[in-house]
């Protein structure tokens, strides 16, 4: 886990993550060896124009540090010019459902989550 005054991140080998993240991706061509971003918060009065990019090249960073030959994650639908900007491109097929709350919800509701993959 990294940490800094402006965001926390968490990182784990896909094939150690709950099965309910590496199962799909398992069936679509295996695990090994591929890191998994799990929870990432930016905080609020921090995010804007250049710290998400900031944020994830510390992030992408760290993975190339450990060995990782490419980084992967599921997140819900709706921030795709981002990922893409970065170098990551959606995995064909690999869209999870998840029970999340949005920070402007009262309750949580079923979300997609489409796998995002990006090879260093």
């Amino acid at each position: 886990m990294s940490s800094s005054r402006l965001w926390q991140a968490t990182a784990l080998p896909l094939q150690a993550q709950k099965g309910e993240f590496s199962t799909p991706f398992a069936a679509w061509g295996g695990t090994q060896q591929l890191l998994y971003f799990g929870e990432s918060v930016l905080l609020a009065d921090f995010r804007g124009p250049r710290i998400g990019h900031s944020f994830f090249a510390a992030r992408e960073a760290a993975a190339r540090e450990q060995g990782a030959p490419a980084a992967t994650f599921a997140v819900v639908v709706r921030l795709d010019p981002f990922w893409r900007v970065r170098g990551y491109a959606p995995v064909e097929g690999l869209v999870i459902e998840r029970a999340r709350k949005d920070h402007r919800e009262a309750e949580k509701s079923a979300k997609p989550m489409q796998y995002w993959l990006r090879r260093f």
